[in-house]
């Protein structure tokens, strides 16, 4: 989540951004007992409207369509960023 709050913040997607920044404030979600991964790997709830999610896809597509990277995708890109948006914006459709 950090990585798509520093995108949103480099395009100036301040009502994006909030949204996630919120979410990291609550705890995050239950980690399986045998979970082994760091602490970057934790996920949270976010729970927004079909419309609200597709903005975020929308966002993130630009970015990945304008090779916009973050201190951490620099080397790698934003492969899986576009998916993973694209997934929950088509959850429960």
């Amino acid at each position: 989540m950090e990585q798509c709050i520093e995108l949103l913040g480099q395009m100036h997607e301040q009502a994006l951004q909030r949204m996630l920044v919120d979410a990291l404030k609550n705890p995050p979600l239950e980690m399986p007992a045998d979970h082994t991964g760091p602490e970057a790997t934790q996920m949270f709830c976010l729970v927004v409207p079909v419309s609200v999610r597709c903005e975020f896809l929308r966002a993130i597509s630009h970015a990945s369509a304008t090779g916009l990277s973050t201190a951490a995708t620099q080397g790698r890109g934003l492969g899986g960023f576009v998916e993973a948006w694209r997934d929950y914006a088509q959850y429960g459709n």
